[in-house]
């Protein structure tokens, strides 16, 4: 196993794709939002490996009805159309049809990837998968612990810095 470490840049580049990721991911939170809405429930948008995408919606409280899933905890408390319903009344069977076909043609596919940020910093999703790696973005700099060896972009810092620069970003946040 690598060590891990810590390292920061604000070259033009990374601030660049950067920028654009969170731009991306704001326009897909809204398209998630508008998508959640069509059915009165929070949208939740996962994070992964590769990229920001749209799981589904969760409702709250949990929606009942036998229309739709039991809420997955995985995904946190999403929930889905049924493909099928036993013992459905053919006004229930119409119903569900109709709701499937709503979701399905307006279920957002839109997809916010890390790739340009890896390839940039010299690396993959395969190191980061194997290796780890966590990133944030703050004043213009983009921060990043990992066990991943990365490019000469990237400066690497002492473990203090970048935990100070973390408390910062989650206090504005917070704020």
């Amino acid at each position: 196993m690598s060590d891990i470490k810590f390292y920061k840049s604000n070259h033009p580049t990374l601030t660049a794709i950067c920028v654009d990721i969170l731009e991306k991911k704001k326009a897909l939170h809204k398209v998630a939002v508008a998508f959640a809405d069509q059915f009165g429930g929070i949208p939740v948008v996962l994070y992964s490996l590769h990229d920001y995408s749209v799981d589904g919606i969760k409702f709250e409280p949990a929606n009942d009805s036998p229309l739709w899933t039991l809420p997955d905890r995985k995904y946190f408390n999403s929930q889905r159309p049924r493909a099928t319903l036993k013992k459905a009344t053919p006004a229930q069977r119409e119903e569900l049809k109709a709701l499937n076909e709503r979701w399905n043609s307006s279920f957002p596919t839109e997809k916010v990837s890390f790739e340009p940020l890896y390839k940039a910093m010299n690396t993959d999703w395969g190191h980061v998968f194997l290796l780890g790696m966590g990133f944030f973005y703050f004043e213009g700099t983009l921060y990043v612990n990992t066990g991943c060896t990365l490019n000469e972009l990237m400066t690497e810092i002492t473990v203090t810095e970048f935990r100070a620069a973390q408390a910062l970003q989650t206090a504005e946040k917070s704020a």
